[in-house]
């Protein structure tokens, strides 16, 4: 509305450099009015700007993210060829209702395409919102960009503009990458497989196929191999498909070259790689023909051809055995020319095959041939040795065998019972008797090829006694001199203090040369513990031994006693019955039981009656258990010989009788009858004559 007046001066109006104005109140809201002019006295024009009501205030956000007019949206995650979804919210922060005009503007697209898939709604009350929802679709990988505007009645965002910018990610999209174990075979590349492979020989090629993209590789099966030059080749196992991204799968061939020379073929596979299907490559080699290779070792040594093998442990006058493998590690039959001739050029030895090898030998194939060289005397010696064959290379095979032989030599072993004591070892005895004499025999052996001098001055054996040892005393020295495999032997008596560990050591000067002194300790545990020991009369019987009684008149029963004697330090424990068994050729009955318990030191009588059935040898055994922890159960057997009527029995006493065996019965008195008619016949006889 325009207004004109003539002169405002006293009508309320306010006047300054810039105009004049002055103050309404319409309807209860102060409004403001501009007069334009320069001066007073002239025309003005009066405009009139009434607000009658409240006003909308339109905001927009996508989630957190405010959105001010004429502001730009950065977005994020957006893939190339794939639609993305922005929603943006429209709130009406104003006391007066908003009003939208539909539809929105889209404008400015760059590398990306946009509709409104989902409009807002109008009106919007106060403090109310609505929403639009716009599909983006980014053309290409890299920036893309684009406008939107939509009409309102917000006083002073009309319209509401803003851009939409943001990175489009390349689209999801496999890759497929080809290597030979770590050679990266690239796309229409040569595989160059060097000269591994031979003529009319099947060899396997393995290539691995990794998808290093971002979407599932799928392969196409079966692969075409092409352009095979001097080779023939089959696909033995297929690639799987499809390959997940980051995954693997592989692929194996068997390429047999046709004949020696280059050889060349083709492989090519379809596959979902935008720029590499199908993907091909050549590959290439060079076969070599089938030949044999010789090589020779002994154990883990390698002997080259010409080389010289050196031997160890040699010694004069005797014979050093030396084991060769011939391995054939070419790819044809390595044929020998045998039989090997006998060692040549010998040095201070003799030398001979005692084993000839076999040929021929197969492609990977081995076989042996055995030397046997004797040096002559003790400093060097070496022979040399030659095999002809059909390796290319290597025709013919020769080396020389080397060492140096020392002289004769004696080589001191020591054992007890059949086990070996080691220089400087333990030999452990275990648990034996405290406080009682015992004793160890040991024994020297002589295997070398000199006599073994044992040297100790003034005795041979030295032994010291040790921790919880009363004494420990050689009481039989060894022999001074031990023949080439003869043997000598001494005994020990040692005594332990108490229970508990024990130990002593002894010690040999000698004449071995890397034995000397030869020396050990002996150990073990004293216990409190029962040793049974049995005797008849006074000559004992060992566990597991035989006790031979003599002669016993068959059919006349004799008595033998047996001393069981506790030679421990705790009582000794006997299960009775005693039991005999086993019996050949008599009879055999326990006529007095020993006692069940025999103090330390003590003893126990047993007393077995015995009957030879015939004449001829009889036998049985005896065995009882005790709580001796060696020798439990305590067994033995009896024999003898059954003899005829007046054949005299064994024993100390006079007419054969006596000792330990008592006759009884009366075949006795038959033999005194006999003998007093044998002398009355030969009285009467003196007297006729």
């Amino acid at each position: 509305m325009d207004w004109s007046y003539n002169n405002l001066t006293g009508t309320g109006w306010s006047t300054s450099a810039a105009g004049r104005s002055r103050a309404y109140l319409l309807g209860g809201t102060a409004q403001s009015v501009t007069a334009n002019g320069t001066s007073d006295g002239a025309n003005w024009q009066v405009r009139l700007i009434f607000n009658t009501g409240p006003a909308p205030e339109l905001d927009i956000s996508r989630g957190a993210t405010a959105i001010a007019d004429g502001g730009t949206d950065t977005v994020t995650g957006l893939t190339a060829g794939t639609a993305g979804t922005l929603t943006y919210t429209l709130a009406n922060t104003g006391a007066g209702s908003l009003t939208l005009t539909n539809p929105a503007t889209l404008a400015s697209q760059t590398n990306c395409t946009v509709s409104i898939t989902t409009a807002p709604t109008t009106p919007v009350a106060a403090a109310g919102s609505t929403s639009t929802v716009l599909s983006v679709t980014p053309t290409a990988a890299g920036a893309f960009s684009f406008t939107y505007s939509i009409g309102n009645n917000d006083g002073n965002e009309n319209p509401y503009n803003w851009t939409v910018s943001g990175t489009a990610a390349a689209a999801a999209a496999p890759e497929l990458d080809v290597t030979r174990g770590a050679t990266p075979i690239a796309d229409g590349a040569t595989d160059t497989v060097g000269a591994a492979f031979m003529a009319g020989t099947a060899s396997a090629l393995i290539y691995t196929f990794t998808n290093s993209g971002t979407a599932s590789l799928t392969i196409t099966n079966p692969a075409t191999l092409g352009a095979q030059t001097n080779c023939t080749v089959t696909i033995t196992t297929v690639p799987t498909t499809p390959v997940a991204a980051a995954g693997t799968t592989t692929t194996e061939l068997s390429v047999t070259p046709t004949g020696a020379g280059a050889f060349s073929f083709t492989y090519s596979i379809a596959n979902s790689d935008a720029n590499e299907n199908p993907y091909n490559w050549t590959v290439s080699g060079t076969a070599t023909a089938p030949a044999p290779e010789m090589d020779l070792a002994r154990g883990a040594t390698a002997v080259a051809d010409g080389s010289t093998d050196t031997a160890t442990g040699g010694a004069s006058g005797t014979a050093l055995v030396l084991s060769y493998t011939i391995t054939n590690s070419g790819s044809a039959n390595l044929t020998l020319n045998i039989p090997v001739a006998a060692p040549g050029t010998l040095t201070n030895c003799t030398a001979s095959i005692t084993a000839q090898p076999t040929t021929p030998i197969a492609a990977a194939g081995t076989s042996v041939i055995v030397v046997s060289v004797t040096p002559t005397a003790a400093g060097v010696f070496s022979c040399t040795l030659t095999i002809g064959n059909n390796d290319a290379n290597e025709n013919p095979y020769d080396w020389t065998i080397s060492g140096t032989a020392t002289g004769p030599q004696p080589e001191m072993d020591v054992l007890r019972i059949a086990a070996s004591v080691a220089d400087g070892s333990n030999d452990t005895l275990g648990s034996v008797l405290f406080g009682q004499a015992l004793t160890v025999t040991y024994t020297i052996a002589n295997t070398g090829t000199a006599g073994l001098n044992l040297t100790g001055a003034p005795t041979l054996v030295v032994a010291t006694a040790g921790a919880n040892v009363t004494s420990a005393t050689v009481t039989t020295q060894p022999a001074a001199s031990v023949a080439i495999a003869a043997s000598t032997s001494f005994v020990v008596t040692y005594n332990v203090t108490a229970a508990g560990a024990f130990s002593f050591t002894l010690s040999i000067a000698n004449n071995d040369s890397n034995e000397n002194p030869y020396n050990w300790t002996v150990d073990g545990t004293g216990t409190a513990m029962p040793e049974i020991n049995v005797t008849r009369a006074a000559t004992p019987v060992a566990d597991g031994g035989t006790n031979a009684v003599g002669n016993v008149t068959a059919g006349q029963s004799q008595t033998l006693t047996y001393t069981i004697a506790n030679q421990g330090n705790v009582a000794l424990t006997i299960t009775t019955p005693v039991t005999v068994a086993g019996l050949v050729n008599c009879t055999a009955t326990v006529v007095t039981q020993p006692g069940t318990s025999v103090a330390a030191a003590g003893t126990t009588t047993l007393v077995i009656s015995v009957t030879p059935t015939a004449v001829g040898a009889f036998s049985f055994t005896v065995s009882f258990a005790n709580n001796d922890a060696d020798e439990n159960p305590y067994n033995w057997t009896v024999s003898g010989t059954g003899t005829a009527l007046g054949g005299g029995v064994a024993g100390g006493g006079g007419g054969g009788g006596g000792g330990a065996l008592t006759s009884s019965g009366t075949g006795g008195w038959l033999v005194v009858l006999a003998s007093v008619v044998l002398a009355g016949f030969a009285v009467g006889r003196r007297r006729r004559v």
